[in-house]
């Protein structure tokens, strides 16, 4: 509760002592998840290239990021962000569908999105990780996600849209929050 109220008074929102915190919860529709294919001759290895790199991301997982076996497996599991237990956002209930990939040096209320991974693909280039409106009462952000288990060849890179919207009601904040997966790229290791 208390990692919410921050949030929630970072982004300049009026919350009184008298206030109380209630969620509305929804989901996005998976059925329009695209592919993401590659900018200027990117390939699978340029990401994991990156995901292995701990001087540049964040990995939500046991070695923070991407480990490889000596046979090109996967090392570790990459579960979704409900099973690890991990909210880097503060919000109560949220799952992203996978490990969070954030940038190495993440400090709340700043961007999530991973510049380097963000320019490898055409359809997230433009994409801006941190957005907001009604002076700071509504965020937009963009996260990628990592979902593979330990023994894979292969693992899915995923992008999710997290838009927060916080009102005050008779003093009550208001936080609903829903999320989409926009896309997805499948990754070899081989």
């Amino acid at each position: 509760m208390k990692k919410i109220l921050s949030i929630l008074l970072s982004f300049g929102l009026l919350v009184t002592s008298n206030s109380l915190l209630s969620n509305v919860v929804s989901c996005g529709d998976s059925s329009f998840i695209k592919e993401l294919s590659y900018n200027n001759g990117k390939s699978d290895r340029d990401v994991i290239s990156i995901l292995t790199d701990a001087k540049i991301l964040y990995i939500n997982s046991e070695s923070n990021k991407l480990s490889i076996s000596s046979d090109n497996k996967l090392d570790e599991d990459y579960k979704d962000s409900e099973n690890q237990g991990i909210n880097p956002f503060g919000i109560d209930g949220l799952v992203i569908d996978g490990a969070l990939i954030l940038p190495k040096d993440y400090q709340k209320n700043t961007n999530p999105f991973v510049k380097e991974l963000k320019e490898i693909f055409d359809e997230t280039i433009n994409l801006n990780g941190l957005e907001s409106e009604k002076e700071g009462s509504v965020l937009n952000l963009y996260v990628f996600s990592i979902k593979g288990n330990k023994g894979d060849s292969k693992f899915n890179i995923n992008v999710t849209n997290l838009y927060i919207e916080n009102t005050i009601d008779s003093n009550k904040v208001k936080t609903s929050w829903t999320t989409k997966e926009l896309y997805y790229k499948t990754v070899s290791l081989v």
